[in-house]
């Protein structure tokens, strides 16, 4: 049996519900998943070789997605990292509201002119310092299972104007986006784990994800489905397969 634990935010339940659509494509196969608002998984803690919490909620939350647990153990074959602050609108908020490299991108007078590789350095600080890094340190303490990182999709058509709208106007999203995967990969060697990026069959245009993927999207809790940042079930089954057949780095 090959038990893999999928670990993540609101996004876990695009890929639980995708593990419906290819599960017998993976005999052997035996997933658990685990999955809560950010805002309460900070609340895991490491206690005698597991990810336990006294947080009721947060309790509440790994008991209904994994289908009666409360505590995460060290007996996984595989992790599936998912969510937890790995977003392409960390580095875009770099863009916007900090600064541009000089020789590839559109230049804003009000903004520092970087090299490529200051951009990168930025870019590397918003991504290493989410909660899902600080997950992968805990993860770390309890087993040597390998990881896998999966970030959150890109958004899809309905993002936000005035958040996205200048990157695409300018024409520089294909240089962020480019920035966002070289960080996500530097940041998964420096830790140990293995990334898995959005698979291109999902992204339309470099940034974005293909509407077909965010129609009857699902999610954690009550909310607006059609926010342009979850997915369905096909999105969570193709994302989900990527990360079972990587291979450790």
């Amino acid at each position: 049996m090959n038990r893999v634990c999928v670990i993540g935010d609101s996004h876990v339940a695009a890929l639980k519900k995708g593990w419906e659509l290819i599960q017998p494509r993976y005999d052997g196969f035996e997933l658990t998943f685990f999955a809560a608002p950010a805002h309460l998984a900070v609340d895991l803690d490491v206690a005698d070789g597991r990810l336990v919490t006294s947080n009721e909620k947060l309790r509440q939350f790994l008991k209904l997605t994994s289908g009666g647990r409360t505590e995460i153990g060290p007996d996984y074959d595989r992790i599936i990292l998912c969510g937890f602050g790995l977003s392409l609108a960390r580095l875009v908020a770099v863009y916007n509201r900090e600064a541009r490299v000089t020789e590839i991108m559109t230049v804003d007078e009000k903004l520092k002119s970087v090299s490529a590789e200051e951009f990168l350095a930025l870019g590397r600080n918003q991504i290493y310092y989410t909660l899902a890094f600080q997950i992968v340190a805990k993860l770390k303490k309890i087993t040597q299972a390998p990881i896998f990182v999966v970030t959150n999709p890109m958004p899809g058509a309905t993002g936000r104007e005035e958040f996205w709208g200048k990157l695409e106007r300018n024409g520089d999203a294909p240089h962020i986006v480019e920035a966002f995967l070289t960080v996500c990969e530097r940041v998964c060697r420096e830790t140990g784990t293995t990334f898995v990026p959005q698979p291109m069959k999902t992204r339309r245009d470099g940034i974005k994800t293909r509407r077909r993927y965010t129609l009857n999207a699902v999610r954690l809790t009550a909310g607006n489905n059609d926010d342009g940042q979850h997915m369905n079930a096909a999105y969570g089954a193709i994302v989900l397969a990527a990360a079972l057949d990587a291979e450790p780095a």
